[in-house]
């Protein structure tokens, strides 16, 4: 298991890149996730304060990130027993471009197909994106 130093230095590091590239301010996007202070934008980028867990939503939304990927990112790196629980109980999380996907198979492929024909399905899949 890695230490808390490093954990808490792989989100920072993301935060940063992701913060300093974003169209908005320090001040604008901690208005947006709720939080009294900018200062706590920068903090979150050195790595001197933890992503608040109920903030994953808003920042997410305010970073234009994935918040299922961003929430995995925080949870393994600063809570990884309770994440593997949570994977336990209800299995990896899905993204919103994995649902988007999802969503584009069932479209294309006929209801009853993809259970009769599953290597079928599988394996046009695997070539289409080789390709």
């Amino acid at each position: 298991m890695r230490d808390s130093l490093e954990a808490k230095l792989e989100v920072a590091g993301f935060l940063e890149r992701i913060i300093n590239r974003s169209t908005y301010s320090q001040k604008e996007i901690a208005e947006m996730c709720g939080f009294n202070t900018p200062n706590i934008i920068t903090m979150l980028k050195q790595g001197s304060t933890k992503v608040p867990v109920e903030k994953i939503p808003a920042l997410a939304k305010a970073l234009d990130i994935d918040r299922v990927e961003f929430f995995e990112l925080v949870m393994k790196n600063y809570r990884p027993k309770e994440y593997e629980v949570i994977v336990e109980i209800f299995g990896e999380p899905i993204s919103d471009a994995e649902r988007a996907i999802i969503k584009l198979l069932r479209q294309v492929i006929p209801a009853g197909q993809l259970v009769n024909n599953t290597n079928h399905y599988r394996n046009k899949i695997r070539e289409a994106l080789e390709n």
